[in-house]
């Protein structure tokens, strides 16, 4: 088992990422161009913002924690999540406009508040679990999800618009 910091300097990866045991943990802004972050260790990059470039996939049996998590940067791409490993995301989620995420069946635990998920692309939500549970007034995204939790008492939640929930 390794475990690996990054703390000192962004980081720009050419190809994947993958954590097949131990912990990645940092601190930096981080870039996969390759269109991978996969593996069955733990991620768990706490500031800054990962992006991740290229079609690929995403996800493993770890659990995996982001400050920021951002799928493309304006070149067409499809991320498809796998494996049971939660993704939680403290700030915000984001699909850029020519990205499409396929949610797979995972558990998306977003915490941030305000618009904890920006979509200016695709998403699909397979049989994924949506669970907003920021600790502020928070905007639900008229979208069409899977799974939907809203889990935070005292908090505000608005619909922004019209919301399905296929389950």
């Amino acid at each position: 088992k390794r475990d690996w910091s990054s703390d000192v300097c962004s980081s720009d990866l050419s190809n994947d990422l993958t954590v097949t045991a131990g912990t990645l943990a940092g601190t930096s802004n981080l870039t996969v161009q390759g269109g991978d972050i996969a593996g069955n260790g733990t991620i768990n990059l706490t500031s800054a913002t990962t992006t991740l470039t290229g079609t690929g996939n995403f996800g493993g049996t770890g659990s995996y924690t982001f400050a920021n998590l951002k799928f493309g940067t304006g070149s067409s791409q499809t991320t498809t999540a796998s494996g049971a490993g939660a993704i939680t995301v403290s700030g915000a989620l984001t699909i850029s406009s020519s990205a499409t995420l396929q949610a797979g069946s995972k558990t998306w635990n977003l915490s941030g508040s305000g618009s904890p998920l920006i979509i200016s692309g695709t998403f699909t939500p397979q049989t994924s679990t949506i669970s907003f549970n920021g600790s502020s007034a928070t905007t639900i995204n008229a979208i069409t999800y899977y799974n939907l939790t809203v889990n935070q008492s005292g908090t505000t939640f608005t619909l922004g618009g019209v919301t399905t929930s296929t389950k």
